[in-house]
């Protein structure tokens, strides 16, 4: 394994980047499924917050740290930092139309990745629950990064609200 890894961290870091390939390959149909770039990145977020944190050989590889987040996973992985920012990179740039007049691509991205890793490491409350996490990014990330966003919505319901949306 040395010939391959100069030490056991080079090999955590290429182990989580097989993994997070292998998870994005089986999303990717979800991601640009949709023809509206908002949806597309809501949906990144929360499949970033829910599945991705809850991705077992992440969770495991992550173990090997004191912090124990996938978050901290990513941060550590400069590797895996850089697929994320790629493909969050391409997924923007392939709308230029939508987005705000000016952004870059790769600064949306590592504002998207920022966005992605405050959920995983549960700064924003119900980042555990997919709709939560697309009226977050809805309401508050994409009035920073398309030219025409959506309306604002209530994004932190309470349980009899969300109830009665049918989101229970």
């Amino acid at each position: 394994m040395y010939r391959h890894f100069r030490n056991r961290d080079e090999l955590i870091d290429a182990l989580a980047v097989r993994a997070t390939q292998a998870q994005i390959s089986g999303m990717v149909g979800r991601l640009f499924g949709s023809a509206d770039l908002g949806d597309t990145i809501a949906e990144a977020l929360a499949i970033m917050a829910v599945e991705v944190g809850q991705n077992p050989v992440l969770r495991i590889l992550a173990e090997r740290d004191g912090d124990g987040s996938v978050a901290a996973l990513i941060v550590n992985a400069p590797q895996l930092s850089d697929l994320l920012v790629s493909l969050l990179t391409a997924t923007v740039a392939s709308r230029p139309d939508e987005i705000r007049p000016g952004l870059q691509p790769q600064d949306a991205a590592r504002y998207l990745l920022f966005i992605a890793l405050g959920l995983l490491l549960g700064l924003i409350p119900g980042a555990d629950d997919p709709g939560q996490v697309k009226r977050y990014a809805r309401t508050f990330v994409l009035p920073a990064l398309l030219a025409n966003p959506p309306e604002a919505e209530a994004v932190f319901l309470t349980m009899e609200e969300g109830r009665t949306a049918g989101l229970d």
